[in-house]
C-alpha cells in the first residue's frame, strides 16, 4: 500500500496511519487469496502496466466500509513485469 503515515521515533519505531493499516490488511488478505503480493489501487496507480489488468479485482477488508481495489499476483507475475520493464 501507499500513503501518509507518521512514525514514532524512539525504541519502538512504530508506523501508524490508514496506509499502515489497509497494508496490514491487504497482507492478511494474501493468506486468503493465496497470493504472494497485493497492491492497493494507491500502489500500483504508480506503476501502470498491462501485466496487472488480468489481476485486477476488489475486496472487503476490516475497517473499510467500501471494497478496496487491488491487484494480486504471484511472484512469477512481478518477475515477468520486471522482464518487460527492464528491456
Amino acid at each position: 500500500n501507499t500513503g501518509h503515515a507518521a512514525l514514532d521515533i524512539g525504541v519502538q519505531n512504530t508506523a501508524m496511519g490508514d496506509a499502515v493499516n489497509l497494508a496490514f490488511r491487504l497482507e492478511d488478505q494474501s493468506k486468503v487469496l493465496g497470493k504472494n503480493v497485493i497492491l492497493s489501487e494507491y500502489s500500483y496507480q504508480h506503476i501502470p502496466n498491462p501485466v496487472w489488468d488480468d489481476h485486477k479485482t476488489q475486496i472487503y477488508v476490516k475497517g473499510k466500509k467500501d471494497p478496496i481495489p487491488i491487484v494480486s499476483v504471484d511472484f512469477a507475475d512481478v518477475e515477468k513485469y520486471l522482464k518487460i520493464n527492464s528491456l
